[in-house]
Formats: C-alpha cells, structure tokens, sequence
C-alpha cells in the first residue's frame, strides 16, 4: 500500500496532475464562481416560490359549494409567477451546467488552455455584481408586491431581458437584466468552451 507522500508524487507525476497548475486555479475558481451565482439564482428562486405559495393561500382557496371554480385574474398571476420562477430556473440551469475544458493531456497540445480559462472565469465574474444586484432585489419582495400584476413581469424580464436592456428593467422598478450588458456571459461561457474544443480538434491530427 502506497505512503501518503507517494501517493502525492504520483498525482503530481505519474498521473500528470499538478494542483499548483495556473490552469488548474483557473478551473477551480471558475467552478467556484459558477457555484456561487447558481446559488444565489436558487435561492431568489426559493423565494419567489414562497411568495407565490403565500399568494395562493390568499387568492386561491380550495374550492366551495358557493365558489367552486377559482378566480381566473387569480390562476392567471400564479401562472406569471410560475412562469418568472421558471425563467431563474433555465439562467442558474445554464451557468451550473456550462462546460468547463478539462484538464487534458492530448488537448493541452492543441489549444491554449490558460487564456481559454482566462476568458470563461472573466466572462462569469462579469455576472457576479448583475447576479448579486438580482438576487437581492427578488428576496427583498414582500407579499404586497407578490400582489402588483406587473411584479411577475418584472422579474421575468430582469432575467430575460424582456424590457429591452438594464434601463428598461429599472424604468419599471425591476431588477437590473441577467441578459443586460454582461449578461450573455452565461450562454457565451458555453461559445468559449466549445469553440475552445473546435479550435483544437481542427488542429489535432488525423489519426
């Protein structure tokens, strides 16, 4: 059975993994990054849900001998707020699930890992203040705004960029966007990524 310092030396050696890599930081602190923007995306999450089970409590009781359909104007928020609830979803979704290259011995040959790396842990840094900024907007909502017909909106386009820009979310007392100025970070870490791993199947060789 190997010592603990041998088994060090082979993970530095023998099996070609160094932690002190520049590359390998970058790789960690990218994750690291990623974790916590998902983080604060599932929690904002958490509490628009909350806000919308509050609101169905109110609005939508089970049904009665004197009221047995439920209010439509009702059904019709909830789903907004289902909706908006859907749309954190599929932005935490696509920055927890966006790829990041791994440490390869054969791609290491053909493409430059470190500015690739660079370049995805500059792009989602850029979300960071963007992602703060929403979260904290969403989890400051109290019942009463769960209330204004136009507060699922406002969260929805904050996430998708459906009020035209950063300015047209804050003109409506929303958040600023997550598809604003550095908001395609997320999709574009996939783009690097995968154009990283294009560039450098193009220049392997041909076996």
């Amino acid at each position: 059975m190997m010592s603990a310092g041998e088994t060090a030396t082979l993970l530095l050696n023998g099996w070609g993994y160094n932690w002190y890599r520049a590359e390998n930081r970058l790789r960690a602190d990218d994750l690291l990054i990623r974790a916590k923007l998902s983080e604060l995306l599932g929690l904002a999450r958490a509490h628009l849900a909350a806000l919308e089970a509050g609101y169905r409590r109110v609005h939508l009781p089970p049904p009665t001998r004197e009221q047995p359909f439920p209010d439509r104007a009702a059904v019709a928020h909830v789903q907004a707020l289902t909706r908006a609830g859907e749309a954190i979803g599929a932005v935490e979704t696509s920055i927890r699930n966006a790829p990041v290259p791994e440490m390869d011995r054969v791609w290491q040959a053909h493409r430059d890992e470190g500015r690739l790396l660079r370049e995805l842990v500059a792009r989602d840094a850029a979300l960071v203040e963007t992602v703060a900024q929403f979260h904290d907007w969403v989890v400051a909502a109290r019942a009463e705004d769960a209330e204004d017909a136009q507060f699922a909106e406002r969260v929805r386009g904050g996430v998708a960029g459906d009020h035209g820009g950063a300015g047209g979310a804050a003109g409506c007392g929303g958040p600023r966007q997550l598809r604003g100025p550095a908001a395609e970070a997320a999709s574009e870490s996939v783009a690097v990524a995968a154009s990283g791993t294009a560039a450098a199947a193009a220049r392997a060789p041909s076996r």
